[in-house]
């Protein structure tokens, strides 16, 4: 393994991280050392509106503060995706949106299997070691699907489709947990322990590494 992608696997507090820090690539489209553990919202560049339906995520209203911080992730990564897909054709600004959502994807992830998964496995019983078994061989899928994007070119016909892939693949993830995995989890939860919960997830994601690693499963704290 380059010491690039051993750079890019280690944790780092995100919270140290300077938004001013500036982001750069190489000639193959890779973040250079250490690029990805100082990336922010790519906030200059504009966001655009989508050219078909002017497609609107609004956050539904959710009372339980758990799965509230899960589904705003999730929402934020769609959103990430999106400007991607818009801004086809400039490769600079969609390999911003490309790490910006790689980043999401990789400290969302942390936090739900340190955090949220354990807490199935704890309250739900057998049914919750077996909806946790499953969403960490989803995170698995994701994860070893977006290491092949490091030596890809954004911008690509391959590239596009194999972030199409694990965007297809998270969204199907994404809809099981809140329909399913947290609804039963808060219930067991009650509102106190859920936001002692959404605390600790929201903590944890802030020192999760900036870059997923498919030999790096995260551990229980």
């Amino acid at each position: 393994m380059s010491s690039c992608v051993r750079a890019l696997t280690r944790s780092v507090p995100l919270a140290t991280l300077s938004r001013t820090t500036p982001v750069v690539y190489s000639t193959r489209g890779r973040a250079a050392i250490g690029s990805l553990s100082y990336l922010q919202r790519p906030t200059t560049f504009k966001r655009q509106t989508l050219s078909i339906g002017n497609r609107v995520r609004a956050m539904s209203s959710i009372a339980n503060p758990l799965q509230d911080a899960v589904a705003k992730d999730h929402s934020e990564m769609y959103e990430y995706y999106d400007q991607y897909i818009l801004n086809a054709g400039d490769t600079v600004v969609q390999q911003r949106w490309a790490n910006q959502l790689i980043w999401e994807i990789a400290r969302h992830a942390a936090g739900e299997e340190i955090v949220i998964y354990p807490l199935m496995e704890q309250y739900l019983g057998t049914k919750g070691v077996e909806l946790a078994d499953k969403d960490r061989a989803d995170h698995q899928y994701v994860k070893e699907h977006l290491y092949k994007l490091e030596g890809m070119q954004v911008g690509t016909t391959e590239y596009d489709a194999l972030l199409k892939d694990v965007m297809d693949h998270l969204r199907e993830h994404n809809d099981g947990e809140e329909q399913t995995d947290l609804p039963m989890l808060v219930e067991k939860l009650g509102t106190t322990d859920s936001q002692t919960a959404a605390h600790s997830f929201k903590r944890t994601k802030k020192f999760a590494p900036t870059h997923p690693h498919p030999t790096s499963p995260h551990s229980r704290l």
